[in-house]
């Protein structure tokens, strides 16, 4: 009996290089947003701290729609090309460098990734069969393009800010996007004919009414307007959210019942536990945005052979180590597939939170051996390797599930769903960071190393414990999946 071909879709080195610049694009925005808008439009921290916090959440919450119009008018090819369209414009009108217009760029590109982001990975899974054993290693392979933007984008794009200005900064963004749409549309017959037609449209052999497409524009321009005026009101923009996820289950359950077969119910139903294992981990990996950068900035020594490195690197350690053994994990998925090692994708999913809550024991353990109330940087930098470990153990395997336990008409709103638990991490992640808050008051530094301190410990018991929980879930989980038709 003949073994499956393990070589790799020729399609993932163009979708990996599309996806590495939306990315650099994305985390573009993420470095430079909050010190353009204090520097240029001198808004107060509050302030552009409440605009960044609407325009994440929104940025997240976007795909949910994007991969509904996908499934259902536009296909995933027309989809990615007018987020690519919208990614240019958007970082184009962010040159005009006036209020109202740069508000009406962020909608802008919250749009494009709307249409752009959870398409792209739902086109990928399209070159895989159900359970094909080469899946979870080719999307490792695809993620290592979003983590190389988003170590690099950083680097660069604040290099550019600091020698050439702002809008240079952002232009090199549009720059990257157009290189990237014109390597999709040059290897068009690389991709073959895969995601051109709607999945709701395909099933039925028919082609979407043009008229549906005229109205889609229409809206999506209306929303842009709206989302431009809503951008700085954070917490308007939270209350939004909570009812559109509400509605959004509600949505797919309502169709989970619908469906005829067991066997696709039960898989949607495992999709669904599995994306709310994702929210908790975001929950705790997130918090190297806020608590961990806090902690680098007042109780780790930053002191490199006499220079003082930026408290934010703490970040780029994370995105470096991801970078370096992402190659090495999509090699590792399919060496032990082969001898049949390969552990089921929800043990993955259960393995990434035990491996998270080592990330925040080991600056326990480091925190024990500090010098003067200040860590040594080494200890950060493992726990930063281990946080990589199990981010490439959660994230990639997560594209891969939602691509192979959806239903084919929901892909791409699957894929929008798993952008939106993100978001919701990000909700609950900030009211976890409130238990490793250090009162204005204190200025003590022993007193803050005690405080992170306690708080790392519970972070990590709460994962821990998370993780056994969802360990103990995983045979119900696999049996979930593999029901037979």
């Amino acid at each position: 009996m003949n073994q499956p071909s393990l070589k790799q879709p020729k399609a993932l080195p163009v979708l990996f290089f599309f996806e590495l610049w939306e990315r650099y694009g994305f985390y573009t925005v993420q470095a430079l947003l909050v010190l353009y808008l204090v520097n240029i439009f001198h808004f107060t921290d509050k302030h552009a701290y409440a605009v960044y916090s609407g325009f994440s959440a929104l940025m997240y919450a976007s795909p949910v729609i994007g991969g509904y119009l996908a499934d259902k008018f536009l296909g995933f090819r027309k989809a990615i090309v007018i987020g690519a369209l919208l990614y240019i414009l958007g970082f184009l009108i962010i040159l005009i460098n006036v209020r109202y217009a740069f508000y009406f760029s962020l909608a802008v590109l919250i749009a494009a990734t709307g249409y752009f982001k959870a398409n792209v990975s739902s086109l990928l899974g399209v070159y895989y069969k159900k359970d094909d054993p080469r899946r979870d290693s080719g999307f490792t392979i695809f993620y290592l393009g979003i983590n190389i933007g988003s170590l690099v984008a950083p680097i660069v794009s604040s290099w550019l800010a600091i020698n050439y200005g702002y809008l240079i900064g952002f232009s090199a963004s549009a720059a990257g996007m157009v290189l990237g749409l014109i390597v999709f549309l040059a290897r068009k017959k690389t991709l073959g004919n895969h995601g051109y037609a709607p999945h709701y449209y395909e099933a039925q052999h028919k082609k979407p009414p043009t008229s549906h497409q005229g109205i889609m524009f229409g809206g999506t321009f209306i929303l842009i307007v709206f989302m431009s005026l809503l951008i700085d009101h954070d917490n308007i923009v939270n209350y939004a959210l909570a009812i559109f996820s509400a509605l959004t289950l509600l949505y797919i359950l309502y169709h989970a019942v619908k469906f005829k077969s067991y066997h696709v119910r039960l898989r949607l139903f495992a999709l669904l536990i599995l994306i709310a294992v994702s929210v908790i981990f975001w929950t705790y990996y997130i918090q190297q945005y806020t608590t961990l950068v806090l902690f680098s900035s007042r109780n780790v020594d930053l002191t490199v052979f006499g220079y003082r490195i930026p408290a934010s690197i703490e970040v780029a350690f994370t995105a470096f180590f991801v970078v370096a053994l992402a190659p090495a994990f999509a090699k590792l998925w399919i060496k032990i597939e082969d001898k049949r090692w390969n552990p089921s994708d929800p043990m993955k999913f259960a393995l990434s939170l035990i491996i998270m809550s080592l990330s925040f024991f080991i600056i326990n353990f480091g925190i024990h051996y500090s010098s003067n109330a200040h860590m040594a940087l080494i200890w950060l930098g493992i726990s930063s390797l281990i946080r990589a470990i199990g981010e490439l153990l959660i994230s990639p395997i997560g594209l891969s599930v939602v691509t192979n336990l959806s239903p084919k008409k929901l892909v791409g709103m699957m894929m929008g769903v798993w952008f939106l638990s993100v978001s919701a991490a990000q909700a609950i992640g900030g009211k976890v960071a409130d238990l490793a808050a250090v009162p204005q008051s204190v200025h003590d530094k022993f007193v803050s190393l005690h405080i992170y301190d306690h708080a790392f410990w519970i972070y990590g018991l709460e994962s821990l414990g998370f993780g056994i929980v969802v360990l103990l879930c995983v045979p119900f989980i696999n049996r979930m999946i593999n029901t037979k038709k």
